[in-house]
């Protein structure tokens, strides 16, 4: 994975409402506007059942915070493995 990639000053999205979504909705919902708005970041594989990180810091540093209570990535995967993703 190129760690190295320097993308576009991320626009800073709304926080998902709380009372509305659980881990697995936030994760996806979080995937799915970083895909669009930042592929370099996060994006789904060609056939779109796989979520790929290209760059854990800076979706340590402009996504997980504004989704969950930490902006950790191993605490992300660390939850994603609960739930049965590999």
């Amino acid at each position: 994975m190129d760690h190295s990639v320097s993308p576009s000053p991320v626009a800073k999205l709304p926080k998902p409402p709380k009372e509305t979504g659980n881990f697995v909705s936030k994760a996806h919902d979080m995937i799915e506007n970083c895909s669009a708005l930042h592929p370099e970041i996060a994006s789904w594989n060609d056939v779109g059942d796989t979520v790929l990180i290209h760059s854990p810091t800076q979706l340590e540093q402009h996504y997980l915070p504004q989704y969950f209570q930490h902006n950790k990535f191993p605490s992300f995967v660390r939850q994603l493995n609960l739930y049965g993703f590999k």
